[in-house]
C-alpha cells in the first residue's frame, strides 16, 4: 500500500496531465476498497484520499503502539527503566500531496436528466381498495405510480438527509459494492456526509437488509399500504426466507442496472428523498444491451447489464422508438409497483433515500412456484406448501397446480430434477460473476 501511494505521488512530479491524473478520487477510492488494513467498515472524510490518508494513520497508530508496549515489556523484563507512554498522532504515514478539486474532469450533472414516456399510470393510493389495486395492477401485471401514500408516512420528514442521520446515523449500513473484506459497511451519518461531497463517477450505494429489521423506530416511521400487505414468503420462516426488504440510500449517479426480482416476486420502491429515473421492459423482453443466458424455454438464469448511467449514455440513444422503454421519474412522495418478471433499471439523479421490499402474493403466485422450480429451490417451494395447506387451504390448491403445471413444462419430474440440479451448480459458478462489485 505504501509503494502505490508513492508511486502516485511520484506520477505528480512528472507534469500537469499526470498530476491531474494521480488526483482523481476514483484511483484513491480504488486503493481504499482495496487496503486490507480497514476494519470493513468505513468513514469517510470528505476525499477518498483523505480517508485512505486516516485508514494508514490509524494503521500507523496501532503499530506505534505495538512497538511501544514491546519495548516497556522487555525493560521490565530486563531491569531497565521502563520508558513512559507518548502521544502517537501517526501523521508521519504518507506526505499528502493537496487535492485541488477544481484539476478534476468535470462529473456530469443528472438534475435534467428527468424522462416521461406517459406510459405509466400515477393513481392516489388513498382512493384505492385492495380488490381495485389488485384487478387494476396487481393481477393484470401493470406496474404503477402511487401519490398521496408516502408522503404521509412519518419517514417523509424523519428519513431526511439531516435527520436520518441524526436520529440513525449510529447504525452500520452495508453497501452493494464489496471490498477485499466483503461487503462494504459504513455508519449511515459517515454515508450521508459521503453523498453531500463525493465525486465518484459510479459512487457507492447502501442497499442493506438488515437495518430496519434491527431497528424497531425505523420499521415505525411507515406503515405498508393494505392492498401490499399480503406476502406468502412469511411462512417460510426466518431461515428459509429470502431478503425481501431493504433501506436504500444512493448519491447521484449511482443505481442498478437491469435486472427482475428473484424468485419471481414482485416489488414495490417507495422514495423518500430525490428523484429517480426508472426504465421498464416487460417480462420475456430482454433489455437491449443486456447479455442474458438462457435455457431451452428462454427462462434466464444469469445476466449481465451495463451500469444504468452508461446504458442511458451509450445504449438508449440508438434505440428506434419502439425499442425505448417506459420511463418516467420518480419523485419524493411516490411509490412505484414493479409486478413480477419486469425488467426494471434505476438511475439516482440526485441523493435518495428509500425503502424497498419485495413479495409472493396470490396474484404472483404461479410465477414464484415456477422460478422456484427451475431454479432448484424444492425446499422453498414444499415448505411453503406445506404452511398453505394449513393456514389458506385455497392458496395450497392453488399453489399445487401451479407446480403441477410447471412441472409439465419442464418435462417431468426427472426432467425437473435434473434442471433444478445444474441450476444450483449455474448459481455456485455463475451467479459470482453478477454480484455488484
Amino acid at each position: 500500500m505504501r509503494n502505490a501511494v508513492g508511486g502516485l505521488h511520484a506520477l505528480m512530479l512528472v507534469n500537469k496531465r499526470w498530476h491531474d491524473l494521480a488526483c482523481d478520487d476514483g484511483v484513491w477510492r480504488a486503493l481504499v476498497l482495496e487496503a486490507r488494513e480497514h476494519d470493513g467498515k468505513l468513514s469517510f472524510r470528505g476525499s477518498w484520499k483523505a480517508t485512505l490518508r486516516a485508514v494508514l494513520v490509524k494503521k500507523n497508530q496501532a503499530e506505534a503502539r505495538r512497538r511501544q508496549l514491546l519495548e516497556q515489556r522487555l525493560a521490565r523484563k530486563e531491569g531497565r527503566p521502563v520508558p513512559p507512554s507518548s502521544v502517537i498522532d501517526g501523521e508521519d504515514v504518507m506526505a499528502m500531496a493537496t487535492f485541488d478539486f477544481s484539476t478534476s474532469p468535470p462529473l456530469l450533472r443528472l438534475g435534467c436528466w428527468g424522462a416521461e414516456s406517459g406510459q405509466i399510470e400515477r393513481v392516489d393510493g388513498r382512493a384505492l381498495s385492495a380488490s381495485s389495486f389488485a384487478s387494476q395492477f396487481d393481477a393484470a401485471r401493470l406496474p404503477t405510480i402511487l401519490v398521496g401514500v408516502v408522503s404521509e408516512w412519518r419517514a417523509f420528514s424523519r428519513w431526511q438527509l439531516e435527520e436520518i442521520s441524526k436520529h440513525y446515523g449510529a447504525e452500520v449500513v452495508a453497501c452493494a459494492q464489496y471490498s477485499k473484506r466483503g461487503r462494504i459497511r459504513i455508519a449511515l451519518g459517515d454515508f450521508v456526509a459521503y453523498m453531500k461531497t463525493q465525486r465518484d463517477v459510479s459512487p457507492l450505494y447502501v442497499f442493506d437488509e438488515d437495518v430496519i429489521a434491527r431497528v424497531a423506530q425505523m420499521r415505525e416511521d411507515y406503515a405498508i399500504p393494505e392492498f401490499l400487505w399480503q406476502d406468502l414468503f412469511v411462512l417460510l420462516g426466518k431461515h428459509l426466507r429470502p431478503s425481501y426488504r431493504w433501506l436504500l440510500l444512493g448519491p447521484e449517479r449511482s443505481g442498478s442496472g437491469f435486472h427482475f426480482d428473484p424468485h419471481g416476486t414482485t416489488a414495490w420502491n417507495a422514495l423518500l428523498v430525490g428523484r429517480k429515473r426508472w426504465a421498464l421492459y416487460p417480462p420475456g423482453r430482454v433489455p437491449p444491451g443486456v447479455k442474458v443466458e438462457a435455457d431451452d424455454d428462454g427462462f434466464v438464469y444469469s445476466f449481465e447489464a451495463p451500469d444504468p448511467l452508461s446504458w442511458l449514455r451509450d445504449v438508449l440513444p440508438r434505440l428506434a422508438q419502439h425499442e425505448r422503454p417506459i420511463e418516467f421519474t420518480q419523485q419524493a412522495g411516490e411509490l412505484v409497483f414493479v409486478p413480477s418478471g419486469w425488467w426494471h433499471q434505476v438511475l439516482n439523479l440526485e441523493p435518495t433515500v428509500s425503502v424497498t421490499q419485495n413479495l409472493c402474493n396470490e396474484h404472483n403466485l404461479d410465477a414464484v412456484t415456477e422460478s422456484l422450480l427451475r431454479d432448484g429451490h424444492g425446499d422453498m417451494l414444499q415448505r411453503l406448501t406445506q404452511r398453505l395447506q394449513l393456514v389458506e387451504p385455497r392458496l395450497y390448491h392453488l399453489t399445487r397446480q401451479h407446480t403441477q403445471r410447471a412441472i409439465d413444462r419442464l418435462g417431468g419430474q426427472e426432467a425437473l430434477a435434473y434442471r433444478s440440479e445444474a441450476r444450483v451448480l449455474l448459481r455456485a459458478t455463475k451467479y459470482s460473476n453478477y454480484v455488484v462489485r
